[in-house]
């Protein structure tokens, strides 16, 4: 049995990260918002007597069998007490160590798949939702088939957004990434901001990006220097920001705005920087 999905990013439109909880996990409170950029999944599973998993097309930094993709598959396979022979051929476009939810995102995908492949040992949400937040804390928001979603807790609470915005965003993630561990050390040894009152947060997302431009932060700039995002900011108007942990940065504008179609860096850049135009 095989289907092909797609498996799609996300920015974080705001990002206030508190302290450490007593399960080890910081508490978070953000607006995500999947865009276009995507990857695509091929998985091709049948019942098997033993759990096999091949996957090809990962990044070379992954690890063998710790993958997002691996993990989903082990975790979906011992709740729906099966054994599965699963192989898995993945195309990357979500850069890795980008703050985008490329490993998240797949490990989501996984989950939806093999529940519809499988309909005779599907589970419920609430269980899926459970395996997810075991892979990662990102995870449980792509379970959800909506564009924005306000977040919070360590990621395992999530409120889908009813909102549509005729908005394009471009992407810019330098060649570099960002050590997601190394970002969470130096915020902790800062004092931060006091978290918005969620009613104020969703209006504040509700009125679209002037307001988006005036409240919306992440905590992470205060901690990693970006000179994408200063660039960004010297060159245009529109809503800039880091997404995640970095080191991806994105503006968002309105279509017809000129900005939106104006790219701030020169050519001498193009080696250093990788840009992805897309759309919520």
């Amino acid at each position: 049995m095989k289907m092909i999905v797609k498996s799609y990013a996300k920015v974080n439109l705001h990002l206030a990260v508190g302290g450490i909880r007593d399960d080890g996990f910081h508490s978070l409170q953000s607006i995500f918002a999947k865009i276009s950029l995507h990857d695509i999944i091929e998985i091709d599973a049948d019942i098997s007597k033993d759990l096999n998993i091949s996957i090809k097309g990962l990044d070379a930094c992954n690890l063998k069998g710790e993958d997002t993709i691996s993990k989903a598959i082990r975790l979906w396979c011992e709740k729906a007490r099966i054994n599965l022979d699963v192989k898995v051929n993945i195309k990357k476009r979500i850069p890795s160590e980008a703050g985008l939810g490329g490993g998240s995102s797949n490990g989501a995908s996984t989950l939806l798949t093999l529940n519809k492949m499988f309909t005779n040992y599907r589970l419920s949400f609430d269980q899926l939702k459970t395996i997810a937040l075991d892979i990662g804390s990102d995870v449980p928001f792509f379970l959800y088939d909506t564009t924005f979603a306000y977040v919070e807790g360590r990621g395992e609470f999530v409120e889908p957004l009813d909102k549509k915005f005729d908005y394009s965003i471009e992407l810019y993630k330098p060649k570099h990434g960002v050590s997601t561990k190394g970002a969470f050390y130096k915020l902790d040894q800062i004092k931060r901001r006091e978290f918005i009152k969620k009613e104020e947060l969703i209006n504040i997302f509700n009125q679209g990006v002037n307001q988006w431009k005036t409240f919306f932060y992440n905590d992470f700039e205060l901690v990693i220097e970006s000179d994408v995002l200063s660039k960004l900011r010297e060159e245009n108007n529109c809503f800039t920001l880091m997404s995640g942990s970095g080191s991806t940065c994105y503006k968002v504008c309105n279509k017809n705005d000129k900005c939106s179609l104006k790219t701030p860096f020169s050519e001498k850049y193009k080696d250093k920087i990788d840009t992805f135009s897309c759309f919520f």
